[in-house]
This record gives structure tokens, C-alpha cells and sequence, in this order.
């Protein structure tokens, strides 16, 4: 009977051994697949944004939103008397008067381009430029 209860926890032992070692090869797969997607993802946004012919002064105008935008987020992130659901609540508001914001610098054909960018990555998970 010994010899059979030190077989099992032996068997156990070496099974919780091997799962361990599985999942953090497997963690550290997932990082990097994301951070490829990511990079990815960003290439594919800079294309859209290159697709809707932005001027300079458009240009300008959305790079001071982002910026405007990032100094407020880490504002509401910095600030100790906010709990994570009022931090979230702001961080939400802030996001669509960017959107806001950017929208009012397009012209409506800009804004129609980038309804379309917008429906195609919906349907198929990725951006990317319309095609024309």
C-alpha cells in the first residue's frame, strides 16, 4: 500500500512539475505575439491616417489633441483621491472629447474615409486603408 500511495504522489508531483514549466514558456510566447500585433496594428493605423491626405495644419492640430490628451490621462492616473471607477469614468470622457476634437479637424470626405476605414476593420479585424 505504501509502495502504490508514494507511485500516485510521485506521478502528481512530476505532473504539477511539467504544467508548470509549460505556462511560462507559454507566457512569455503570448508577450511577444502581442507585442508583434501591436507593432503591426500600428503600422496599419499609420497607413489608414496616411490614406486620408491630413494636411499639416490637420496634422498639428490632432498631434496637440494626442498630446493634450496624454498629459490629462496621466493626470486622472496620478491622482490618489480618485478610486479606479472614477479614474475609468474620466479616462472615458477625456477619450471622446478626443474623438471630438479630432473630428471637427476633418473635412466630411475625411470623415467619410474614415467611417469606411473604420466598417472594414470591424469586418475584419484589422486596419486598413479603403481601397479606392
Amino acid at each position: 500500500m505504501k509502495k502504490l500511495f508514494l507511485f500516485v504522489v510521485a506521478i502528481v508531483a512530476i505532473s504539477i512539475g511539467t504544467f508548470a514549466q509549460d505556462t511560462t514558456s507559454n507566457k512569455k510566447h503570448d508577450k511577444k505575439s502581442l507585442k508583434a500585433a501591436y507593432k503591426g496594428d500600428k503600422k496599419e493605423k499609420k497607413a489608414a491616417m496616411k490614406s486620408l491626405n491630413l494636411t499639416e495644419e490637420q496634422k498639428n492640430e490632432m498631434k496637440a489633441n494626442k498630446d493634450e490628451y496624454k498629459s490629462k490621462a496621466a493626470a486622472i492616473e496620478k491622482d490618489p483621491n480618485l478610486s479606479d471607477a472614477q479614474k475609468k469614468e474620466k479616462k472615458d470622457a477625456l477619450k471622446k472629447e478626443k474623438k471630438a476634437k479630432n473630428e471637427k479637424t476633418l473635412t466630411p470626405e475625411q470623415k467619410e474615409k474614415m467611417k469606411a476605414i473604420k466598417k472594414e476593420h470591424k469586418q475584419t479585424g484589422k486596419t486598413a486603408a479603403p481601397k479606392s
